[in-house]
């Protein structure tokens, strides 16, 4: 498309913008990774709806976006961490290197897998990768959207509520042949995900598109959209049965799964390995994540996950007499495509954990 090209400059700008009804969780969280970036080529556009002012996500941002300076518009939830220094400066490197109509750092594809690797909530999501993932959909926690597109496009549909509407941002990218990608940079989402109605909007944006859509709130093409509804309507109390029991059916989302069969656990180790090419400062990726209760989930418990994660094999063989010395004493997990480098030591059990891991145990433990 021709507005999507552009001549590449020196200096990238950005505008950042974040619609906040809870200013201390605000405060916590997005403002502060914000302020603490070393990239200071940006404009900070908070937008203050504490008086419900705005009665959706795209009105707020409609409101402002289209006024703004920056070549890249970063839409941020209230509730989003950014884990390093170097966030903003490393998704320079990307834009720069990359034609897309909207990016994020989780999303669907067309096939309805999850991409992307953060810590949802209480959960890490995905694996580690290199290079841009092209999906469905990104997920709303950010949005990274060329200007000349979103004006392109005529900005967000203010009717789709605080949900849905960077789906169907998404959807019009495609539509247009423009790229939806994920990008390889870690984040903190920690929202309680209250998902209430939104199996209807799904369905909607399934008509307006003709084809099956893929969200990390929920698939078309899947009953876990109308679970995943009903489920928002349990008690706390009642949704701790509810989830075991939907696992136990292979009904349940994998992060919910890790939390719930987590909860016991004082310590878990998680393993894994670069892909080949891709380096760990690419990814800012942190070595340990604190995995904080939330006040809606009081069965989890506060644990931490140290992150062991290399560039080839034989580092991962390094740490191998530590990880076996813990075995009795961590939740130690591998991506089930690492299994095979486990079987060849006598004194490693490994047990299936869920879709994408692996339990390692000491034998006899």
């Amino acid at each position: 498309m021709a507005f999507l090209l552009r001549q590449k400059e020196i200096n990238m700008l950005f505008s950042i913008f974040s619609t906040y009804y809870d200013k201390s969780i605000f405060k916590e969280f997005t403002d502060q990774s914000i302020l603490e970036q070393n990239y200071d080529n940006y404009e900070y556009l908070p937008i203050d709806n504490s008086d419900n002012r705005y009665l959706s996500a795209g009105h707020a941002y409609n409101d402002k976006a289209f006024d703004a300076n920056g070549e890249y518009l970063i839409f941020m939830h209230q509730d989003v961490k950014l884990y390093s220094q170097a966030w903003l400066a490393t998704l320079a490197e990307l834009v720069n290197s990359y034609q897309f109509g909207i990016a994020g750092c989780s999303g669907v594809s067309d096939s309805g897998q999850r991409l992307g690797f953060i810590k949802d909530r209480k959960t890490i999501w995905g694996r580690p990768f290199c290079t841009p993932q092209d999906a469905q959909t990104v997920d709303e926690s950010i949005m990274i959207i060329p200007k000349n597109v979103f004006v392109s496009l005529r900005g967000f549909d203010p009717t789709l509520g605080w949900n849905t509407y960077g789906a169907d941002f998404s959807l019009k990218c495609l539509a247009q042949k423009m790229k939806v990608m994920v990008f390889p940079l870690f984040l903190w989402h920690n929202s309680p995900s209250v998902l209430r109605g939104v199996e209807k909007v799904l369905w909607q944006l399934q008509q307006r598109y003709g084809q099956y859509v893929h969200t990390t709130s929920g698939s078309t093409r899947s009953k876990s959209l109308i679970i995943n509804s009903l489920k928002s309507y349990f008690p706390p109390a009642l949704k701790k049965y509810l989830v075991l029991l939907l696992s136990r059916m292979g009904m349940e989302k994998e992060g919910n799964v890790l939390s719930f069969k987590l909860r016991k656990a004082k310590k878990v180790l998680m393993l894994d390995v670069l892909p080949e090419g891709c380096e760990a400062n690419r990814l800012i990726i942190p070595e340990k994540i604190k995995l904080e209760g939330l006040s809606n989930n009081p069965v989890w418990r506060d644990l931490s996950i140290d992150l062991i994660i290399v560039q080839e094999m034989r580092e991962l063989e390094a740490y191998l007499p530590s990880i076996c010395s813990t075995l009795s004493s961590a939740a130690t997990l591998v991506p089930n495509g690492l299994k095979p480098y486990f079987m060849q030591y006598n004194d490693i059990q490994i047990v299936p954990f869920s879709v994408n891991y692996s339990l390692l145990r000491g034998r006899g433990v």
